[in-house]
């Protein structure tokens, strides 16, 4: 008896057996955030002080929002609202109950595309007991604000019903580009997933994206020299010549066989092309090893028994989301957005380089565990004859 796939799934809790899993959901979030705060507390790191100083000059009138980096204005934002409260505990209590939202959205997301709610319970307890994505809920650093939007605005694109929800969408990427640099990616990247699912639907407004966005594409160009400085272009300007793998880490190093110079006023994108021309089998050699440790997760400086862990577990999910891929048939457009995110993102850390704690890969896991919990959640089904 194989399990029923993309048929269309009742709103809300339709079962006892759907409630069971949801208490279970419930229970282990609430636990996994009492934990991680006993543990954590409010984490303020390196990072944390640049937005919490920004937030404090803007209150003070010495600074506008977007004196440190303009794409980190809406989380400054946030911080310095909570500072006026005089409580960096309430910018963690807010951080953590606009997660419960997202959890509850990423739940609704997975059950309306795959068709049943086991899939997205898997999906959702992966989610939720992975210590590494739940802990940035207690730091102040943008990827709990980051990783809570980019669910709600998937949660949005796959509801879409009532015009109001096309409101909606802008009012989040406006937020999700203002809180940390590759916000700006889900702007082309919603724009093609729209054309996608309306295109074949509404033939002028779909042709209308596609125009559109072929039309923006030097804007995309300037944006992504953009985001690259916000991101640290002048790393990229020094950090190719001396062969650096991990930011944050030294020891591992490649060694170009012949200098390499850059002028030191050339925008990102430039002085990359310069490292291309000069020694190409060198950059894709640089940018190949950082590919690789940025979607294995593992690091040089931690221990074996870590190592293997974050292996394998990294390697649960991937392959779980290439058998939920093949098994989802329709929600084409959802394929076309997760695909566009992971390979600009990929992009970007290619250019860059992968952080020292795998910080990093945070942004992109929620799309590939709608696809893990689809592929687990019905071969979990139809084996055991789950209803």
């Amino acid at each position: 008896m194989k399990p029923v796939l993309n048929q269309p799934a009742k709103p809300g809790i339709t079962s006892p057996a759907e409630r069971r899993l949801w208490l279970v959901l419930a229970v282990v979030w609430a636990g996994m955030q009492i934990y991680l705060y006993n543990s954590l507390g409010v984490k303020i790191v390196y990072d944390s002080r640049h937005f919490i100083g920004s937030a404090e000059l803007f209150i003070q009138g010495k600074r506008g929002l977007f004196g440190y980096r303009s794409s980190y204005g809406f989380y400054a934002l946030l911080i310095s609202f909570f500072l006026q409260l005089n409580s960096l505990k309430a910018l963690i209590g807010f951080q953590v109950l606009l997660s419960g939202l997202a959890t509850i959205a990423f739940y609704a997301t997975v059950k309306k595309i795959s068709g049943n709610y086991w899939a997205a319970f898997c999906a959702v307890f992966v989610w939720v007991t992975w210590a590494e994505l739940q802990r940035w809920n207690f730091y102040v650093l943008t990827e709990s604000v980051f990783l809570s939007l980019s669910l709600l605005l998937v949660y949005v694109l796959t509801t879409m019903r009532h015009y109001w929800q096309w409101m909606v969408i802008p009012v989040l990427l406006l937020m999700l580009s203002l809180t940390r640099p590759n916000g700006f990616l889900l702007i082309p990247v919603t724009l093609l997933a729209l054309t996608v699912k309306f295109g074949r639907f509404h033939k002028r407004l779909g042709f209308g994206l596609l125009t559109g966005s072929l039309l923006l594409l030097p804007l995309w160009f300037w944006l992504a020299d953009y985001l690259l400085k916000n991101m640290g272009g002048q790393v990229i300007i020094w950090q190719y010549p001396l062969g650096y793998i991990i930011q944050g880490y030294q020891d591992l190093v490649v060694t170009p066989e012949m200098p390499l110079t850059i002028p030191q006023e050339t925008s990102p994108l430039k002085g990359l092309w310069q490292v291309v021309r000069q020694d190409w089998v060198y950059f894709f050699k640089v940018s190949a090893l950082k590919l690789f440790y940025y979607l294995s997760m593992v690091r040089p400086y931690y221990s074996t028994g870590h190592n293997w862990f974050n292996a394998l577990l990294i390697l649960f999910v991937y392959a779980w989301a290439i058998r939920g891929w093949v098994k989802l048939k329709t929600a084409s457009w959802l394929k076309a957005f997760a695909a566009a995110f992971w390979l600009l993102q990929m992009g970007i850390i290619m250019l860059l380089a992968p952080d020292w704690d795998n910080r990093f890969l945070a942004p992109s896991l929620p799309l590939c565990l709608i696809f893990s919990g689809i592929g687990l959640g019905l071969w979990l089904k139809s084996r055991f004859y789950w209803r």
